[in-house]
């Protein structure tokens, strides 16, 4: 049975969950997103947030190119 769970920090609420004795808490961002002026540059720490953040569960990931072990022994000389 999982349990929701809300912690205040410095930086904001955060809302996670307890499953077995156990708290867990996803997709909190240590930074901001590089998009727009923020391209191409180095990370900016986010620090805080305002609404309270749900890492209660898994949030979407950028693309991976994810390799296969086929790939690893590939057939195709180089």
């Amino acid at each position: 049975m999982m349990t929701s769970i809300t912690r205040h920090t410095k930086a904001g609420t955060i809302i996670g969950q307890i499953k077995q004795h156990c708290e867990t808490y996803f997709g909190i961002p240590y930074a901001y997103p590089p998009i727009n002026e923020r391209r191409f540059k180095h990370a900016e720490l986010k620090t805080t947030w305002s609404e309270p953040l749900h890492a209660d569960q898994f949030k979407a990931i950028p693309p991976q190119h994810f390799n296969t072990i086929d790939a690893f022994y590939s057939q195709h000389p180089e």
